[in-house]
């Protein structure tokens, strides 16, 4: 019973060093210093390896600034389109982060540690609530399916 145990726990480690870790957020507004704060504990805290964080509500020279300060070394962002939108996705220097497609309504990116990891795809995604729009992606959505031959 224990070497079983051991072997799932051996297993989980295993994967633990081979995928990155992600961290999600849907944080309707970024430019709160506290919530700044807040974030750069919990991505220490759970040694996060990519956060994407939907709805900043920031962009321009202010969105630099945070990210700066936020503990993850690169970036890719979309810009704010007036007061709501935005993705950021940030990661750390140890992943390798690729940036396939991206939209006002999605980042799509392929993911992996530098370092004798598993790769897999990825796509962080915050829709419009216009019914119309929101179609364009799950029509892409729908497309990339066909071309996905990987995690």
């Amino acid at each position: 019973m224990f070497k079983v145990g051991l072997l799932n726990a051996s297993f989980i480690f295993i994967f633990y060093i081979m995928l990155p870790s992600l961290f999600v957020w849907n944080c309707q507004g970024c430019a709160f210093p506290k919530l700044v704060r807040m974030v750069k504990r919990l991505l220490c805290y759970f040694e996060v390896d990519v956060a994407a964080f939907l709805e900043t509500r920031v962009s321009g020279l202010k969105a630099n600034r945070i990210i700066a300060r936020i503990v993850l070394d690169c970036s890719h962002r979309i810009k704010a389109r007036g007061f709501a939108r935005s993705l950021w996705v940030c990661w750390k220097n140890n992943v390798q982060v690729q940036i396939l497609l991206n939209d006002p309504q999605f980042i799509h990116c392929h993911l992996g540690k530098k370092l004798g990891s598993i790769n897999f795809l990825v796509t962080f995604v915050y829709g419009y609530l216009d019914k119309q729009k929101r179609k364009a992606l799950w029509d892409f959505l729908d497309q990339v399916t066909h071309f996905i031959n990987e995690p």
